[in-house]
């Protein structure tokens, strides 16, 4: 994940005049069963710079599809003084409200109780980490039906799976196994693609990894 680079006000004594953000990052925490939503969290250092104590700070996002929508990432939490790690609790850690392509938003921290000190400054970071990629275990044909089958990376994961022109969605297992199955292919030698991907488009979606299977 990539951070740019903003110019922060500083006192004489080299003490930043506003709260800031730094070293802010997305956590992947895993998938949930059913949807296949992104879970995870924000972890970063919060300043209060020369800011008063009174000042209470909640961690708010700017999603850049939407920059209208301004979210807090948790209503109950406060962030603290230093190291932090917050996840939008109120909706079981899922990012997805709060994150789609194309990948990029601003984070800030908000005073919220109107003690008279201000905003941070924003912060704009683009998501990069892209998702481990899935294994091809076997691709074996029953006349002209094909199955698939493989190990993803992460439970509950969505992988993309293709034969030749033809693509299934299917959902990893708790255990992470994943299974897709594809019918009326003709006889031939065809080629299998396998990628996991992302359905809340937070995180990029992984490599392709590549097999073949012969229908008689």
């Amino acid at each position: 994940m990539s951070e740019a680079k903003i110019d922060i006000e500083t006192s004489a004594s080299g003490v930043s005049q506003v709260p800031t953000l730094s070293g802010l990052s997305v956590k992947l925490n895993g998938f949930l069963s059913g949807s296949g939503a992104v879970t995870g969290h924000f972890e970063g250092v919060f300043s209060r710079g020369s800011a008063s104590q009174n000042g209470r700070y909640r961690l708010y996002v700017n999603n850049g599809t939407h920059p209208e929508i301004i979210r807090p990432v948790d209503r109950n939490t406060l962030l603290p003084e230093g190291r932090f790690a917050v996840g939008p609790a109120q909706d079981t850690s899922k990012l997805g409200g709060l994150l789609r392509a194309p990948h990029t938003f601003v984070l800030f921290a908000k005073e919220m109780a109107g003690s008279g000190d201000p905003d941070s400054a924003w912060v704009t970071y683009t998501v990069n980490e892209k998702l481990n990629s899935p294994r091809i275990s076997s691709a074996s044909a029953n006349k002209s039906t094909v199955t698939v089958t493989g190990v993803a990376p992460y439970a509950n994961v969505m992988v993309k799976v293709t034969v030749d022109s033809k693509s299934e969605t299917v959902q990893a297992a708790s255990g992470r196994s994943w299974t897709a199955t594809f019918n009326n292919v003709p006889s031939g030698t065809h080629s299998v693609l396998a990628q996991v991907v992302d359905n809340d488009q937070v995180f990029r979606a992984s490599d392709i990894v590549t097999g073949q299977v012969v229908v008689p």
